[in-house]
């Protein structure tokens, strides 16, 4: 018979060699870049930043998220140069339902609370959905990604802003300003496997091959310029949805859920990490239909250096450079997971946080990454995007 309890004490004493040097919110910075304080952006100020922030569908109620407040400084401080992307997953668990349901109010003021932040900022904002806001994947995706869409741009009062229109997977593109393009994807219409817009009149592609093709199209249309592509999903990332674990997970699998859960689970934790890594999930990079979307979007890519990426969908802050193309996930304004040390990782943060990118007048563009907390907002991170 299985003697748990040796199991159980075998565990403890790993755990004892892990948890000394374990910092879960400690950053993970890449050898090279260290020292990136002593690197100094150009002194004038910036022509443009962009500022990302993704996965905040479950800020605390009433004004008094700490994420919340601290972007909301920020973006107060802003002139008219800038502009706001949140990056899907703005409601946890399912979405925003039909107005028949007892709590679409509940969910209502999941969305107020994200859009106060912006209020009085004088940017330009833009919303992208992830795969919660399309009910987490499930049947009803499509009404409650609509639904979230009219929402918004009913309550904001800043017109369309809520990318692509209609629920179509884009892309849309958006001129910044003369010479930056921001080009919004939804990511989830790749991946649903229930109803969605399929109608090539209202969309302008009814296929994922047509997608890529027009997607190429606005690269070749904008060649030259700064351009930002923005979605949900990574294509590339060193957290749980890439297949991604610490040792740590397969002692503490709940930590995924809350890291406040420190509770040892070390034969179901190593269940879990495999079934995670077993690519059966669709929302993970290693699945077999997301591997598709990835190879797609990433030869287009990779055709035109200095690209840069960004998303959600991990709970991190990462910066991930390949193929000289930029990758950054910004996707902790309510929740945070781990990150791994790969060698193609410049950064990376399991903390609360979001991600600011500056435009300079002489074509360089920095990544500023701000951990969040009771105090406001603090760089933990900057480095210049090649």
């Amino acid at each position: 018979m299985f003697n748990y309890r040796i199991l159980l004490l075998f565990s403890s004493a790993i755990l004892g060699l892990i948890l000394p040097s374990c910092n879960l919110s400690k950053p993970i910075i890449h050898k090279e870049f260290e020292n990136w304080e002593s690197q100094k952006a150009p002194s004038e100020k910036p022509v443009y930043s962009v500022y990302l922030s993704g996965d905040g569908g479950e800020p605390l109620p009433d004004g008094t998220d700490p994420y919340i407040k601290a972007l909301k400084t920020e973006l107060n401080a802003c002139d008219s140069n800038a502009a706001l992307v949140y990056l899907g997953d703005n409601i946890y668990p399912a979405g925003l339902p039909g107005y028949a349901d007892s709590k679409r109010k509940t969910y209502e003021q999941v969305l107020n609370e994200q859009m106060d932040a912006y209020a009085q900022f004088k940017g330009k904002v833009f919303w992208v959905a992830g795969n919660h806001d399309w009910d987490d994947g499930h049947e009803e995706g499509l009404d409650k990604r609509l639904n979230q869409e009219r929402y918004i741009e009913q309550q904001s009062g800043r017109g369309n802003i809520y990318y692509p229109d209609s629920a179509c997977p884009g892309p849309a593109t958006v001129m910044l300003d003369d010479n930056t393009v921001l080009v919004l994807l939804d990511t989830q219409w790749w991946l649903h496997q229930f109803d969605k817009p399929k109608d090539k009149a209202l969309c302008g592609v009814s296929t994922e091959e047509e997608l890529t093709q027009s997607l190429r199209a606005e690269f070749d249309k904008h060649k030259g310029k700064t351009i930002f592509v923005a979605a949900h999903h990574p294509m590339e990332t060193c957290g749980p949805h890439g297949g991604k674990y610490p040792l740590l997970s397969h002692f503490f699998p709940l930590l995924e859920f809350n890291r406040k859960l420190w509770v040892p689970l070390p034969i179901l934790g190593g269940i879990y990490v495999i079934a995670r890594k077993s690519a059966r999930y669709i929302q993970d990079t290693p699945n077999k239909h997301y591997r598709r979307m990835v190879n797609a979007f990433e030869g287009v890519f990779e055709e035109y250096p200095g690209t840069v990426y960004v998303n959600g969908h991990d709970h991190s802050l990462q910066l991930i450079r390949k193929k000289n193309v930029n990758y950054i996930t910004s996707g902790s304004a309510s929740q945070a997971s781990h990150v791994v040390r790969k060698p193609y990782l410049d950064f990376g943060l399991a903390g609360n946080g979001y991600v600011k990118v500056n435009l300079y007048a002489n074509g360089e563009k920095w990544a500023e990454f701000y951990q969040t907390s009771e105090i406001g907002s603090t760089l933990v991170f900057r480095k210049k995007l090649d």
